[in-house]
């Protein structure tokens, strides 16, 4: 399933902004209306995606099988997975925004997310894939946390603009992987929340 042209369009932008912001490199608000002004005809009108993201967020996690067995010394994906589900729609706290970079990192780097890793996030001598359900509710936690509450906020913007081309990239691997739970409402869903969230920035 591919996304329509203008999605594509805005994604683009998504990630080199994204860029932008990894590299820390100085970019104003004024200067990111600029960039947001050029999909304006794209978003139409802001929409209200709480409520949505919401019964999205529940619907995904009421279907999660229970998490693998493994030592507690290693970082167990689908425990950190359940425990970010479980404070959400919370602020992410810390170690949980180091995870999630992590997975993120997974995403983009890897192009793979395992179920058990060694502390640090490193490999282990025999890699298990992340279950299928597993990887819609990464999808869903990277997307919950792609909302923006302050507009205003440079560091705010420059994480939500990390989960939501995370989300993206991983719906792109999953889909690959086999079919994932709830596929194409999570598509939509990431659709949505791309569109209001350039919108979001440039108001």
């Amino acid at each position: 399933m591919f996304p329509t042209s203008e999605v594509m369009i805005i994604w683009l932008i998504l990630v080199f902004m994204t860029f932008l912001l990894d590299a820390e490199l100085s970019i104003s608000h004024e200067e990111s209306v600029l960039m947001c002004a050029m999909i304006t005809n794209v978003s139409g009108k802001v929409k209200d995606l709480k409520s949505k993201a919401k019964q999205m967020f529940e619907v995904v996690m009421r279907d999660l099988p229970d998490p693998i067995e493994a030592d507690p010394n290693l970082v167990n994906t689908s425990e950190t997975l359940v425990s970010l589900a479980r404070t959400w729609p919370e602020p992410l706290s810390d170690q949980q925004r180091k995870d999630l970079e992590a997975m993120c990192r997974k995403v983009h780097i890897a192009k793979k997310v395992m179920a058990i890793y060694a502390p640090g996030w490193k490999k282990v001598p025999e890699p298990v894939h992340l279950s299928l359900p597993y990887w819609s509710a990464l999808i869903a936690i990277l997307l919950g946390h792609s909302h923006l509450d302050n507009v205003n906020n440079k560091d705010a913007r420059g994480l939500a603009f990390k989960f939501l081309n995370a989300a993206l990239a991983s719906l792109d691997l999953a889909e690959s992987q086999g079919t994932i739970p709830y596929f194409s409402e999570l598509q939509g869903w990431a659709e949505e929340v791309l569109e209001n969230l350039f919108y979001s920035v440039e108001r």
